[in-house]
């Protein structure tokens, strides 16, 4: 049975997760809120593969089915509520129950994170994706519209859109800042996980993405602004707009890692 055990458990998940898994890529390659979902799987399977050379295989341990039963649970529930974000979360606990028990706790622990880092990978549902960029949109167009006054530009807010001279600046859904966050809080959590032993650091470099999401977002418009100020229109409708979102991602990046080190510099100052 239990040379069978791998090939019965591959086809479970084949069956289960196989359209699911197709519909979720085919979303990573049309939508750009998700792009990051290729980026994701492939630092998944990645530390995957390291955990799995670096952990002793031993037996398969029944601590899976106290994680598969529940996802199974999960996936019918999302099934029969034609609900896809729970179905594809539920492959989460599933694929994690399924290793425990193909190849024991050693390993199975070890590929917990990786398959549960998957999660960034993964569309958030509608009702709660409209939930958070509504008043991230806000605060984007609030905090941009007061460095741009705090310069001497004349903008003014209406909602979400900012009018600086004849250009009307919109902070869109897809320029809510949402996509920076999930990408910010993911970086975050791999330094988090890898370079930090203790909780009051991880948690304070993950809060920290929140922060850098928003000031990172609200920067961008705040060029954008001064970018209008003193070349147009066509600034905002050229290849420029879509430029500064790449430098204040990569900006935000480094800011995240610089405060990594300076929170493991801190530690190793107060253990000496």
């Amino acid at each position: 049975m239990s040379r069978w055990k791998p090939l019965v458990l591959g086809i479970l998940l084949l069956g289960l997760y196989g359209m699911p898994l197709v519909t979720l890529v085919t979303r990573w390659w049309e939508d750009s809120d998700y792009s990051h979902g290729f980026v994701v799987a492939a630092v998944c399977l990645f530390l995957g593969a390291r955990a799995r050379r670096e952990e002793k295989a031993s037996e398969g341990g029944a601590l899976g089915l106290a994680l598969l039963v529940p996802g199974l649970v999960l996936y019918l529930l999302g099934v029969a509520a034609a609900e896809i974000f729970s179905v594809r979360v539920s492959l989460l606990p599933v694929a994690a129950g399924v290793a425990l028990l193909l190849v024991g706790r050693e390993r199975g622990f070890a590929l917990l994170f990786p398959i549960g880092f998957f999660f960034f990978a993964i569309p958030l549902p509608q009702v709660l994706y409209f939930t958070l960029t509504s008043p991230l949109q806000t605060l984007a167009a609030q905090m941009g519209t007061w460095m741009a006054t705090s310069v001497g530009v004349v903008a003014l807010r209406d909602g979400n859109i900012v009018r600086v001279g004849e250009v009307s600046l919109g902070v869109a859904e897809a320029c809510s800042g949402l996509r920076s966050l999930v990408a910010f809080a993911a970086v975050c959590v791999l330094l988090a996980k890898y370079l930090h032993r203790s909780w009051l650091a991880r948690i304070v470099l993950v809060g920290a993405a929140v922060v850098v999401a928003v000031t990172s977002n609200a920067l961008r418009l705040f060029l954008t602004c001064l970018g209008a100020v003193g070349y147009g229109p066509q600034f905002v409708q050229g290849w420029m707009h879509p430029f500064l979102g790449i430098v204040t991602f990569v900006g935000g990046v480094l800011v995240l890692v610089m405060m990594s080190e300076v929170l493991r510099w801190q530690k190793r100052k107060a253990s000496t």
